[in-house]
């Protein structure tokens, strides 16, 4: 009886030990909770200039926002903005880490127009490493570049010999060679490999040919005629699986970026470091072949060892780089690949699969483009991508899956003292990030119509969301009524020539929110070369070929990839196809 009672006391004891310390951890997350919303109404209430952003409320001390931004950005972020609105910063709080979330068109373009006083160089660099295989060995070469990427470095920074300067070098070469004579060669080369990819396949004119992946055919050809174009043919001479490892590759980026030790995804270390192993195959190869002292082969802006003079010129510039090595190199190249890559390739599948169910827009798209095709010669050298990029139609639904699809957090962090947004200060070295997939989804700044009596959500493919007809005041994307500081430029006549009510495409009613490339001076330098790739290649495809689609549902995206740049359709797109008579 005793012993009974002496148990019974001691399980009541543990019984109240745990409801002890279930509502003491408990009432430190409220705790927490209050304490953290309390503070950031304060910091929404103070009227002062220079004011310290409001914090975003979390109930786990030490965690902070970190679970939420990890596992579920987008959601986050939306909260964010329903909870605080548009142009008001809010701190997200990542463990020991402060992020400053902005957004609204205002606060997006005072961080563009803010870009001397602002540097890439911290994401850049956790990029390289993280996804890309960057060897901490170098890690030195980025941690003492703060010269930022204009010719004349920043005042106060350290004083470094221009050959080490590696934001400089790189920004330097990537402008450079991505206009003028170095784009008009890299595109028409795009398209000439794009045809050469597209002529290669076992597909006839008479009888149909069923495709068990379209968008995995659109990966599989773009990817190797971008590259080919890119990089020369020898790399896939010496990498017979190169676009087969480098997709596989894509299907594990996430991951990389977001850190996670190699014991938890050993597949995702393996197939980085294969592709690395390919890129100093190449390198060595083409550093060995390549005769400098050709002053014709130097002066060509694409040769067949290294490809475009652009991949000749950042070799040059990063093995002259003091520290830097063929490692670093290999992953400097490997992000140089998959930066042109894997945004524009999905951006060119959502255009064809969102053109193709949907047969009246396929029908317009077809016959825009064989009336700006030269009815000789035939093939790639026909279709004249002057006209082609000029048309309002295909720039629209190149621009509208832009908007649509693309889910990239933009990151600045300030170099002086007190960066400001309005009233709003940022401490040196804090991160500033804003999204784009929201800011592209915003219902006060977006046109969702009616336009000839139909609805058109932010959340839904529009092909005529750029479009503005001059006899219709409720077109263009901006909402109608809305107050834009920028006035839309007069409209220029259509590649036609006809004045009357043809369409007009536009961008400069949604500037600062309509924002795919990033802006300032670190926008994008391969903007003007991927709008080639994707309306050249989109031409390319409905010229060649009919094509059919198993199934006309519309698609849906493949959310793993977000916040990484371009979400891809998610799932396979069972086909049939067609050679054209053309």
């Amino acid at each position: 009886m005793f012993d009974e009672i002496l148990d019974q006391g001691a399980a009541a004891m543990q019984w109240d030990l745990r409801i002890t310390v279930a509502v003491g951890l408990l009432s430190i997350l409220v705790l927490t909770r209050v304490v953290t919303s309390i503070r950031s109404n304060l910091a929404l209430r103070r009227s002062s200039d220079g004011k310290t952003p409001p914090i975003m409320p979390y109930a786990l001390p030490g965690i902070g926002n970190m679970l939420a931004f990890a596992f579920d950005t987008k959601s986050l972020l939306s909260t964010i903005i329903d909870q605080f609105g548009p142009n008001i910063p809010v701190r997200i709080r990542v463990l020991n880490i402060k992020l400053n979330f902005i957004s609204g068109s205002e606060s997006v373009l005072a961080i563009f127009r803010g870009s001397r006083d602002l540097t890439t160089a911290p994401a850049a660099t956790l990029v390289l490493e993280n996804a890309f295989g960057c060897p901490a060995s170098v890690r030195h070469v980025f941690d003492r570049d703060n010269t930022g990427i204009l010719t004349q470095p920043l005042e106060g920074s350290n004083p470094l010999e221009p050959h080490n300067r590696f934001f400089s070098l790189s920004h330097r070469s990537l402008h450079r060679h991505l206009s003028g004579t170095g784009l008009n060669e890299l595109a028409s080369r795009f398209m000439s490999c794009l045809e050469t990819e597209l002529a290669a396949l076992d597909i006839g004119h008479e009888e149909w040919t069923t495709i068990p992946d379209f968008y995995d055919l659109i990966k599989q050809t773009v990817f190797k005629a971008s590259t080919t174009a890119l990089c020369g043919p020898t790399l896939f001479a010496l990498n017979p699986d190169f676009t087969d490892d480098f997709w596989e590759f894509d299907t594990h980026i996430t991951k990389l970026f977001k850190n996670l030790p190699r014991w938890m995804i050993p597949k995702s270390f393996q197939v980085r470091e294969k592709l690395k192993a390919s890129m100093m195959k190449w390198h060595k190869h083409a550093e060995e072949k390549f005769d400098k002292n050709d002053e014709a082969l130097q002066n060509l802006e694409w040769e067949e060892l290294y490809g475009a003079k652009l991949m000749r010129a950042r070799y040059e510039d990063l093995m002259g780089i003091d520290g830097f090595n063929e490692e670093a190199y290999a992953a400097a190249d490997l992000g140089m690949i998959w930066g042109a890559n894997a945004n524009i390739v999905p951006i060119i599948g959502w255009s064809m699969i969102d053109t193709l169910v949907r047969p009246k827009l396929l029908s317009q798209a077809r016959e825009e483009i064989s009336s700006l095709t030269d009815p000789s010669p035939k093939g790639a050298i026909g279709l004249n991508m002057p006209k082609l990029l000029a048309s309002p139609l295909l720039q629209s639904i190149y621009s509208e899956e832009l908007r649509l699809r693309n889910g990239v957090i933009i990151q600045r962090v300030p170099i002086v003292d007190n960066f400001k947004i309005g009233n709003w200060k940022f401490p040196k070295g804090d991160m500033i990030i804003t999204s784009s997939w929201h800011e592209q989804r915003d219902r006060s700044v977006w046109n969702e119509g009616p336009v000839n009596g139909e609805v058109h959500s932010v959340e839904d493919f529009w092909a005529e969301r750029f479009l503005v007809y001059p006899n219709d005041p409720n077109s263009g994307p901006a909402k109608p009524g809305r107050d834009v500081k920028s006035k839309v430029k007069p409209a220029v006549e259509d590649v036609a020539g006809d004045a009357g009510n043809q369409p007009k495409f536009t961008i400069d009613s949604v500037t600062g929110s309509y924002i795919p490339y990033g802006g300032g001076q670190k926008i994008c330098p391969g903007r003007f070369y991927a709008k080639q790739e994707a309306i050249g290649a989109m031409a390319m495809f409905l010229t060649m070929f009919d094509i059919e689609l198993e199934k006309n549902d519309l698609p849906k995206p493949n959310m793993e990839y977000f916040p990484f740049g371009v979400v891809p359709p998610l799932g396979t797109f069972p086909a049939r196809m067609r050679r054209r008579k053309l």
